[in-house]
């Protein structure tokens, strides 16, 4: 990956940017952080925007900073700042020029990748700032602007792609770059891209917070809340199904599903404030499309036929917020698309404008944010205490499995070792069933690109190698022993 400090005078950007951002953006401060790596990513974008009450730490020393390795513009003292991916608002990435843009305008007014070393690099690092920024922050969505030579782009982010506008040149147009700049310091946080359900947690409930995880006895669970002056506490709600609301204080995500689109799942160790009780907490992206259930409509069949082995399900819905908003401001309405979510949901907007400006058959997919609460809390597999131990949990599992095909008529279709899991009693459960299917599913109730799902280390050999196959109970089956032989094979001596 090219470095992301080696920016060059020939830029007539360079040595401006910063000054026009923090003449415009009055609400922010514009920092250089590419000699200073964010301390959980490593990872250090040319230049971010913070809001000016939440700058990270600012470097004594040196007194002036220079741009580039060669003998280019210098900044002034306190220019610079530490990365980071929780405070950031907005990530600007610099290159020598042109032949490093990511994208190709082509003659006919349409766009596409810059297939070549340069390109595939710049994409590259813009992606994984882009994922890191929405991984770490509730956010819905992001903005970015990367700047090659004399050419800029805007990059809006979601859960269901990007949207890339066609190059400016800055030396012809800075008036665009300047607008820009002066409206994103008028938008609200929302309009930013933070998410209105997810809320800084007030002083007392974070004392609430730190005190209740003194009494957490598993210490992989304990750890795995975050240290509060690293992660910020929030406050998140989950609508119950008579429309009533529960809040919930999380912390530090136990694991962040570093992909800028799909589900990328996030769970987090809660505190219910109605019951001051420990709860698991999943947040994700589900597919909005027909044909697709939400994951507690599959709880609901599993607990009506008694499956065993599960882990205690409390309540799931989208995320709808108290006020609806609407993050298009085009001149052409959007055309209404088929969907499963409930109305209001917070919903991409990636799948409907590609819609609009391309296909109606596209290949972008719809999703919608959506949270489930899991009344009880499980360890990883690895916490396993032997091999007999491992044994016992994994036999658990596939009773959960079994029983479902028997008496649910379900496929769990994704056994991995992050979904076999240990409840604090130390049976197995079987968890993770949002990519669960009845046994009449075919590859043509939905489209064929979501049908074939799972943690491709673990399917089956017949899934994998033989186009279009049917999911049979096999396959499950067959999932389970890989999960066995991998996990003995990394945490059991031999």
């Amino acid at each position: 990956m090219v470095s992301t400090s080696a920016m060059s005078t020939n830029n007539p950007m360079n040595d401006r940017c910063m000054v026009h951002s923090n003449s415009l953006c009055t609400n922010y401060e514009a920092k250089f952080t590419g000699d200073r790596a964010d301390n959980i990513t490593s990872l250090k974008p040319d230049i971010t925007l913070f809001l000016k009450n939440n700058v990270p730490d600012v470097p004594e020393d040196p007194d002036t900073i220079r741009l580039s390795k060669d003998d280019g513009p210098e900044l002034p003292k306190g220019s610079s700042a530490e990365a980071s991916f929780l405070r950031m608002e907005l990530f600007v990435e610099l290159k020598h020029n042109t032949q490093n843009d990511p994208f190709c305008d082509l003659s006919d007014g349409g766009m596409q990748e810059r297939c070549s070393i340069n390109g595939n690099d710049t994409r590259g690092q813009c992606l994984l700032y882009a994922t890191n920024q929405l991984a770490y922050q509730h956010r819905l969505f992001a903005f970015s602007l990367v700047i090659c030579g004399k050419k800029a782009r805007f990059i809006r982010w979601d859960r269901e792609g990007a949207v890339v506008s066609a190059a400016i040149d800055c030396s012809q147009r800075p008036d665009l770059v300047i607008d820009f700049l002066r409206r994103f310091n008028q938008l609200t946080p929302e309009q930013r891209g933070l998410d209105p359900t997810a809320v800084p947690a007030t002083l007392e409930q974070i004392k609430m917070f730190e005190a209740a995880a003194t009494e957490i006895s598993v210490e992989s669970l304990k750890s795995s809340i975050g240290d509060r002056n690293l992660y910020p506490r929030y406050q998140i709600g989950v609508h119950n199904p008579d429309n009533t609301v529960s809040y919930y204080i999380v912390g530090k995500a136990l694991d962040y599903n570093l992909g800028i689109v799909g589900r990328c799942t996030r769970g987090h160790v809660a505190l219910d404030l109605s019951t001051k009780k420990w709860v698991f907490l999943k947040d994700m992206w589900r597919p909005d499309m027909p044909g697709i259930e939400p994951e507690h409509v599959w709880y609901e069949k599993l607990f009506k036929a008694k499956v065993p082995y599960l882990v205690k399900f409390k309540h799931a819905s989208d995320v709808v917020p108290t006020t609806a908003a609407d993050h298009y401001y085009g001149t052409v309405a959007l055309t209404p698309t088929k969907t499963t979510s409930v109305q209001g949901a917070q919903r991409g907007l990636t799948h409907r404008l590609a819609c609009l400006f391309g296909s109606p058959d596209t290949k972008v997919q719809g999703r919608v944010h959506y949270r489930l609460v899991q009344a009880e809390l499980c360890r990883p597999l690895s916490d396993f205490s032997n091999s007999k131990h491992l044994v016992l949990v994994m036999s658990h599992s596939l009773k959960a499995c079994s029983a479902a095909f028997s008496d649910a008529d379900l496929f769990h279709r994704d056994a991995s070792p992050g979904n076999v899991m240990i409840g604090l009693d130390d049976e197995g459960r079987l968890n993770d069933w949002d990519l669960c299917r009845g046994k009449a599913f075919t590859s043509d109730d939905i489209s064929a690109h979501v049908y074939l799902q799972g943690t491709w280390q673990f399917m089956s050999t017949k899934l994998l190698s033989i186009p279009g196959s049917r999911h049979a109970i096999t396959d499950d089956l067959e999932s389970h022993f890989f999960v066995l032989m991998w996990t003995a094979m990394h945490w059991v001596r031999h």
